[in-house]
């Protein structure tokens, strides 16, 4: 991501953040889920999924 100088510098904050924390609160989430091998499979095809 980056700031486009022609563009409103508030709003384009906004997205970044909007983008961002949902992203951070995974991650940050994330270590508690993937307990057994299953679910580690699983969560690891979902972020694949997500990320392509």
């Amino acid at each position: 991501m980056y700031i486009r100088p022609e563009q409103n510098l508030a709003t384009q904050t906004a997205w970044i953040a909007a983008v961002s924390v949902p992203w951070m609160l995974l991650g940050a989430g994330a270590g508690r889920l993937p307990r057994s091998p299953g679910r580690l499979r699983a969560f690891n095809m979902a972020m694949a999924l997500l990320l392509d």
